[in-house]
Parts: C-alpha cells; sequence; structure tokens
C-alpha cells in the first residue's frame, strides 16, 4: 500500500459504517428519542467504534470483544426500542425485554418480578395455541401424505392395476411394456398428469390471491389469528401499553 492508501476493506467498513449511522439517526426521529451525546453514540454504534479501533486491520480486539453485549437485557432502552421496531423479521425476543421493562416501569418492581408478570402474559399468549394450529396440521399431514402416496401411484405397477380397474378403466399394455419402473410411470403418467397439473395450478392460483389480499393491506389467517391473539391479551391485561403487548404477541409464533 502507498503511505496515504487505505485497505479496501476498510473503505467498505466505513462506507457500511456512515449507512448504517444514517438510518440509525433517521429511526432516532422517527421514534422522537432525544439527541445523543458522542459518549452515548459510541455506545450505541459499537461498528462504527470498531472500525475507528482497528484500521489497520480486519481482526477485531480484546477491547471490542469485551465490550460486545450477548443478551438483550444489557441493552440500553433506545437500542431496544430501535430494534423491537424491526418487522423484517420481528425480533420477538427484543420486544419481550421491552414489555418486560415496560412492567418495571408501570408496576414499579423490580426485573425479576417483572419476569414472572410476562411469563403470565405468555401464558394468556399461548392459550389457545394448539387450536390454530389445527389447520397447519392438517395442511402438513395432507401434504406429506399425498406426496408420499403419488410415488406408487405412478411407478408401483400393482397399485396403478388396482387403481386403474376401480376408477380409470384404461387400456393396459402389454407385460412387456410394463417391465421396468419407468414403463409403469409412462403407462401410469396419462391419468395422474391431469391431476397433479390441476392441484399444481390451484396451488399456484391460491398462492397469486395470498399474494393479492396482501398487497390489499388485508390480512391471511396467520396475520388474522395473532392480533385477534394480542387484542385478547391486551383485554386480559389492560393497564399496560397496548401497541407494547401488540407488538410482542403478534411476533410470537402460534
Amino acid at each position: 500500500l502507498k503511505p496515504n492508501e487505505r485497505p479496501k476493506h476498510f473503505t467498505m467498513s466505513m462506507k457500511s459504517a456512515s449507512i448504517l449511522m444514517k438510518r440509525y439517526t433517521n429511526l432516532l426521529r422517527v421514534y422522537h428519542v432525544p439527541k445523543l451525546s458522542n459518549v452515548s453514540r459510541q455506545k450505541f454504534m459499537p461498528g462504527m467504534i470498531a472500525c475507528k479501533r482497528y484500521s489497520s486491520t480486519s481482526e477485531p480486539s480484546l477491547e471490542v470483544a469485551k465490550s460486545m453485549l450477548v443478551s438483550y437485557k444489557e441493552m440500553d432502552n433506545t437500542s431496544l426500542i430501535l430494534l423491537s421496531h424491526m418487522d423484517t423479521p420481528p425480533i420477538s425476543d427484543a420486544r419481550k425485554e421491552v414489555l418486560k421493562r415496560h412492567v418495571m416501569s408501570v408496576d414499579i418492581i423490580d426485573y425479576q418480578s417483572a419476569c414472572k408478570i410476562v411469563e403470565k402474559i405468555d401464558i394468556e399468549n399461548n392459550r389457545d395455541s394448539n387450536i390454530l394450529k389445527i389447520p397447519y396440521h392438517i395442511g402438513i399431514i395432507s401434504a406429506m401424505t399425498a406426496g408420499l402416496v403419488s410415488f406408487p401411484m405412478v411407478f408401483d405397477l400393482k397399485t396403478a392395476r388396482w387403481f386403474n380397474e376401480r376408477y380409470v378403466t384404461t387400456d393396459v399394455p402389454e407385460l412387456q411394456d410394463l417391465e421396468t419402473l419407468l414403463e409403469v410411470g409412462s403407462w401410469t403418467w396419462g391419468w395422474n398428469e391431469p391431476v397433479l397439473g390441476q392441484i399444481s395450478f390451484f396451488l399456484l392460483c391460491l398462492q397469486f390471491t395470498r399474494a393479492q389480499v396482501q398487497n390489499l393491506g388485508l390480512k391471511p389467517y396467520t396475520e388474522k389469528m395473532k392480533m385477534h391473539r394480542a387484542s385478547r391479551v391486551c383485554k386480559k391485561f389492560p393497564k399496560y401499553d397496548k401497541n407494547i403487548i401488540t407488538s410482542y404477541s403478534v411476533s410470537s409464533a402460534l
């Protein structure tokens, strides 16, 4: 490298850090977070500090490693709020930590007591989960069964003859034309192709319909059930902020 030339990876790191800082600043404006001091910014922007600390190498120092947070409960409120507002995908653990701190501030209790209350909220949140999961279990079992049954229906001669005698009644080829699996498949595909093709087209139409429903701002089954669940939890715990509980509830799996 020339005396004033920086490594390529350092230039890219600084560029990424600059973009991250801009996004971070915009989020602060959106959520009305007070302006931070330089010390606070260094605390909230470890990536920016890292670029400054080891500009001549891509390896982090021991000081950087020791300053890394290992859980959400170690984060400051501002960083936690920013993470909890991410929707793609939502970070459920961050939203849960926000809920715990909100419970602490409302009930004026310590962290461990707040965790016990959040456990009660979790129980209420998952109360009807087994019932809500029934359509998904039916879909999984149906899809797996249909997929497994399709193999003997196409390639097994005994299954193909049995099905043909009862439901198709088409002509059976000569025995020498049914000696291999592929020969059997070429015969059975004549009646299997319309069924499989129609099912595939129907599933494609369902997928397209779901996409248009989402484009219109309507909620498919999963999102609708999550909102219904969140509404129930909010009614069960009315003294806590509705938006915080709803945000946590919809980010949890059914």
